[in-house]
């Protein structure tokens, strides 16, 4: 099945990512990472905000005790927009690798936070996979990667999604209630037309739906890896994805200008825009980091 989606607010973020729906108010927050930028808005892409921020900020995973946790250069931090554009710092990690920052983040059922770092370049394997428990202890779960995206969990809590997106692999992991991870496997290569795997999500039915940055879409992807959904996006470099709205049926789709040839970018006018659709599926409310 194809499904076409709509561009309800044409932002030309530099490096737009991590959209989360805030179910309490009813709007979606996402990142501008290389642009120093929060956005929110409503379902229907109005009831606009920007914040600026201090700086490269990734990640954007909600609280339980109100914001939310991000990631920036070196450290996780907590953010809360009622009160401005403030990093408050939660846990030090990786401050001796000037040249690694934090990408995508997602929580688990158990409030444990899963964030994974990168080479800022895109050249080194020094970026890894963290869990950071409630506590704010953490323990680092995976090495070995240049550009890390994800992670996902399936809604039963059992698998863990993890990109390396420089080599086109998804893998997946088995989840354990305590919080390890084990069989680690490859889930799904991207071919060379389908571009990278970027951030994705799982809906209701444990599907993956997955950002091909380069390609052009998001594929929903079954148990099998098999392409059971796909939307074509009017821009190249697509980066993320979401469920949000009031019965989390609508997808939010973000996308970046940056990848784009400055010379081209004017042919390219919803570049780094935020777009929705409704493709037929069901997510869940996004689980919250209880640190």
């Amino acid at each position: 099945m194809t499904v076409t989606p709509t561009c309800i607010w044409p932002a030309r973020a530099l490096l737009g990512e991590a959209p989360v729906w805030h179910e309490a108010e009813q709007r979606l927050y996402w990142l501008d990472i290389k642009g120093h930028r929060l956005r929110a808005c409503n379902a229907a892409g109005l009831d606009r905000r920007v914040i600026d921020l201090p700086c490269v900020t990734a990640s954007l995973v909600p609280r339980r005790s109100g914001g939310f946790v991000v990631g920036a250069r070196g450290l996780v931090a907590a953010l809360d927009p009622a009160h401005g554009s403030k990093l408050s710092d939660l846990v030090a990690l990786e401050t001796g690798r000037p040249g690694n920052r934090f990408n995508d983040g997602k929580a688990d059922g158990a409030g444990r936070l899963w964030i994974g770092s990168m080479h800022d370049a895109e050249t080194a394997p020094s970026g890894a996979l963290y869990r950071i428990n409630p506590d704010l202890t953490w323990t680092c779960a995976d090495t070995g990667y240049v550009v890390t995206n994800g992670p996902a969990i399936s809604p039963d809590g059992r698998t863990l999604y993890h990109t390396e997106s420089s080599s086109r692999t998804i893998y997946a992991f088995d989840l354990d209630p305590d919080g390890q991870l084990s069989n680690k496997r490859i889930f799904l290569r991207f071919t060379v037309p389908e571009g990278y795997p970027d951030g994705m999500t799982c809906d209701a039915e444990g599907r993956l739906w997955v950002a091909h940055w380069g390609g052009g879409r998001v594929t929903c992807r079954g148990p099998d890896g098999t392409v059971q959904t796909e939307i074509s996006l009017p821009t190249p470099f697509v980066t993320s994805c979401c469920f949000g709205g009031r019965h989390y049926e609508t997808l939010f789709i973000t996308t970046a200008a940056i990848g784009v040839a400055l010379e081209l970018r004017e042919n390219d006018p919803l570049a780094g825009g935020l777009f929705t659709t409704i493709p037929g599926a069901r997510g869940l409310p996004p689980e919250m980091f209880a640190g």
